[in-house]
């Protein structure tokens, strides 16, 4: 067996063309000359994060100014991302004028059919826990990120920040005293950070025009599969009980 250094400059060049070729390299030059030291002029692509942060500017047209033709324009625009036909989507409800606003990432399988908002055995919990607060459907206003239901039933990336900014106007235009945000996808759009990193705080949430108290805390889709978690939720919630006493 040979030495490392035993191989002439011949046998390597031989042996480096022959593993080129096994690994399908058949030219060594383009058909046109280039420098090869000349600096690069490629132009470098805008970061997806950068395309996603400005969301506003694919959408001219402004959103309404009042909560009567907000909610008319979420059930019937096609510039509500995932939102579906204005057939299969289902609005807020609830009052805005009862001072919390109850934020969900979009309308449960029975939504449609039950023509509510939250309905089902998801609606059913967050009764319990409208209760537990002193709260009901007459006191608080439910609202999703989208008005409908993705078919997949989840909320992409690259369409929570136009969702956030309908959230936020939204918000705004329902002028509650205290928020809370139901799951991951609402805590990204509102907090700003995943519910694992947002929970157990109370957030400023800047609507433009002043802030409100923000909680987030796992959706009741999650605690009704995992019941252990209604205990962590409850924690989360009680800066709201604090707030309404």
């Amino acid at each position: 067996m040979r030495n490392e250094g035993e191989f002439g400059d011949a046998a390597c060049a031989a042996s480096a063309i022959d593993w080129w070729t096994a690994a399908g390299v058949d030219v060594l030059v383009d058909e046109a000359p280039r420098d090869w030291l000349a600096p690069s002029t490629a132009r470098v692509a805008a970061p997806a994060s950068a395309t996603l942060s400005t969301p506003a500017a694919a959408h001219d047209k402004a959103l309404p100014t009042d909560l009567a033709g907000f909610q008319a324009w979420l059930l019937a625009s096609p510039d509500v991302p995932l939102a579906g036909p204005p057939a299969l989507r289902v609005g807020p409800a609830g009052n805005p004028a009862g001072g919390l606003a109850v934020v969900t990432d979009m309308a449960e399988p029975e939504d449609r059919a039950a023509d509510q908002l939250l309905s089902g055995a998801v609606g059913r919990l967050v009764d319990r826990i409208l209760a537990a607060l002193g709260r009901d459907r007459a006191s608080a206003y439910l609202l999703p990120l989208v008005p409908g239901r993705p078919p997949n039933g989840r909320i992409d990336a690259a369409s929570l920040p136009r969702l956030a900014e309908i959230a936020r106007t939204h918000i705004a235009l329902a002028a509650p005293r205290m928020v809370v945000a139901f799951g991951d996808a609402a805590s990204c759009a509102l907090a700003g950070d995943d519910l694992s990193a947002s929970r157990g705080t109370v957030h400023s949430l800047d609507l433009g025009s002043g802030t409100v108290p923000l909680v987030t805390t796992f959706h009741p889709r999650f605690l009704l599969q995992h019941p252990a978690a209604k205990a962590h939720a409850w924690r989360d919630l009680q800066p709201i009980v604090d707030m309404t006493r």
